[in-house]
C-alpha cells in the first residue's frame, strides 16, 4: 500500500519545526520552556501536565494523534498567545502604525503560504488609524481593543489550517530521531500516578505495554527507520515482513521501564539481538545518515 502524499509549501514549517526541536536542547531546555510558556502556563510541569491529560488516550495504545501532534498543537496556540502578548503589550504600547502593519503582513504571509486570505490589512489599519487620529488619547484602549479584534480574526483564519500546519510539521519532527528521543524523555518525567488513573500502570507502576501493534504503526517506522535496526545499523528488509506478527523487532524509545509510554511516536526498528540486550536500559539511538552518491 502506497503512503499518503501531500503537497505543501514547507517553508513556515521548517521553522516551527526547528523552534520546537530547540525546546527540547538538553542543556538550555529548562529556560528555553520557561521563556516559552510564561505567558500561557504557570511553568513548565502546568504545560506537560495538561498536554499528557489530553493525549492519555495514545498512553497505553497506539494512536494516529499522537502526543506529539498534541505538542504541536499545544506549541502553536502558545505561540500566538504569545504573539497576542507582543503585538499588545509591545506594539500597541508604542502606537505605531507601521509596526502594527508589518506585524500582520508577516503573520498573513505565514497564513498564505497555505491558502490565500482575502484581508486587506493596509485598508484595515488605514481606517483603523483614521479613526484613531480623531478621538483623543484616552481612548487608547477602544483603539488596542480593536487591534485586538483584528488579532481574533488572523487566529480564526490561522485555525482554518491548523490540522494541515500540525501534520506538515509532525512530518519533519517525526524523522529526526533525536528530537523524538529528547521529547520522550521529557515526557518520562511526568508519567506519574499522581497524574494519571492509576489504572493505566501495571503491578510494578509502569504504564501496561500495548496488546498489540496496528500495521499503520508498523509501516511507519519500517519506512522511517529504513529497515535497519537503529542500534546496530542491521538491514532487516531481507528478513523482515512488516505486516506479519513481528512486533519483537519493534522497540519502545524510551522503555516502558523508565516511564515511557505505547505512544506510536515513541517506536523504532530493533533487530531481536538488540532488542533482547538493551531490556529495560536507556540508550539513545545511533543516527546514521546515507551517502546518495
Amino acid at each position: 500500500m502506497s503512503m499518503k502524499q501531500r503537497q505543501l509549501d514547507m517553508t513556515v514549517n521548517y521553522k516551527f519545526a526547528s523552534d520546537i526541536i530547540e525546546l527540547f536542547l538538553s542543556d538550555n531546555s529548562y529556560d528555553n520552556f520557561h521563556d516559552f510558556v510564561y505567558v500561557t502556563y504557570s511553568d513548565q510541569e502546568d504545560f506537560f501536565n495538561e498536554l499528557i491529560l489530553e493525549g492519555v488516550k495514545s498512553l497505553t495504545k497506539p494512536t494516529k494523534y499522537t502526543l506529539i501532534h498534541h505538542f504541536i498543537e499545544y506549541y502553536l496556540y502558545t505561540f500566538l498567545a504569545n504573539e497576542r502578548y507582543f503585538l499588545i503589550k509591545c506594539i500597541c504600547d508604542d502606537l505605531d502604525m507601521d509596526s502594527l502593519i508589518n506585524f500582520f503582513e508577516d503573520k498573513y504571509e505565514m497564513i498564505n503560504s497555505y491558502c490565500k486570505c482575502s484581508f486587506d490589512i493596509y485598508d484595515h489599519f488605514e481606517k483603523l488609524d483614521n479613526d484613531y487620529e480623531s478621538s483623543d488619547y484616552e481612548n487608547s484602549e477602544e483603539y488596542i481593543q480593536q487591534v485586538d479584534l483584528t488579532f481574533e480574526k488572523y487566529v480564526s483564519d490561522f485555525e482554518k489550517y491548523m490540522p494541515s500546519i500540525i501534520e506538515s510539521i509532525f512530518f519533519l519532527l517525526y524523522a529526526n530521531k533525536a528530537f523524538i528521543y529528547n521529547f520522550h524523555e521529557c515526557i518520562s518525567n511526568y508519567i506519574t500516578s499522581d497524574l494519571l488513573d492509576k489504572a493505566l500502570f501495571d503491578e510494578s507502576g509502569h504504564i501496561k505495554r500495548a496488546a498489540y501493534l496496528p500495521e499503520w504503526l508498523k509501516r511507519a517506522v519500517y519506512y522511517r527507520d529504513r529497515g535497519r535496526c537503529q542500534y546496530c545499523n542491521k538491514d532487516l528488509s531481507g528478513m523482515l515482513n512488516i505486516l506479519d506478527d513481528n512486533d519483537k523487532h519493534f522497540d519502545h524509545i524510551i522503555p516502558l521501564e523508565k516511564q515511557g509510554t505505547n505512544d506510536a511516536t515513541n517506536f523504532q526498528l530493533s533487530c531481536s539481538e538488540c532488542n533482547l540486550s538493551k531490556g529495560g536500559s536507556l540508550i539513545r539511538p545511533l543516527e546514521y545518515y546515507e551517502v546518495y552518491w
